[in-house]
């Protein structure tokens, strides 16, 4: 039989004599990984980098749960998050070492699909942090910026009453005066234009 097995028994087992299987891969080998962006994350790497990114995007998200901790509602755009900036970062690195076009061949000039990668990941990143007010246009557009301030306003007003009592006082006294004020420059309902007229 030509460039088949042989039929006879004796070559047969002598040729599959050299089709051993070769030993496996010692752990953590890396032989094939050219830059890591589109390979699977591995679950050791992925809970070390994951988890420290995941808890510093957690302590600065703005909207928080109940708890005063991260919103359970946010958690998995948190994760998406902290997974897209490791593979941004691999990204990155791999476009720093070998730059950003194709050098050689037919598509020379064109962009290397990694750098195409990078930016499609800058993109998913920009969204992610957008839809968790990670930036300033962001927590306004999700009215946060003017709640913070309130916020803040009132822990401060809340710290002075602490420490000088007298601090509530004038401050209420302060209140009901312009309140006052406020009420005796208020038209009265027979004052007032009426809306049909």
């Amino acid at each position: 039989m030509r460039g088949g097995t042989s039929n006879d028994p004796e070559k047969r087992a002598n040729s599959h004599a050299n089709l051993v299987p070769a030993p496996p891969a010692p752990p953590g080998n890396q032989r094939r990984l050219t830059h890591g962006t589109w390979a699977a994350i591995r679950r050791e790497r992925l809970d070390l980098e994951t988890r420290e990114i995941f808890d510093m995007l957690a302590e600065v998200v703005p909207v928080r749960g109940a708890d005063g901790g991260l919103s359970p509602a946010d958690f998995i755009a948190v994760e998406q998050l902290a997974k897209a900036l490791i593979r941004q970062e691999r990204a990155h690195a791999e476009t720093l070492a070998h730059g950003t076009e194709i050098t050689t061949g037919p598509n020379k000039g064109n962009l290397r699909g990694v750098a195409q990668y990078e930016e499609r990941l800058d993109a998913r990143v920009q969204a992610w942090t957008d839809r968790l007010g990670l930036n300033p246009s962001a927590r306004v557009k999700l009215g946060l910026q003017l709640a913070q301030t309130r916020k803040t306003l009132e822990e401060e007003a809340a710290e002075v009453a602490r420490s000088d009592p007298w601090a509530g006082v004038v401050i209420d006294q302060a209140d009901a005066v312009s309140g006052a004020e406020n009420a005796s420059q208020t038209p009265s309902t027979e004052e007032r234009p009426s809306a049909t007229a």
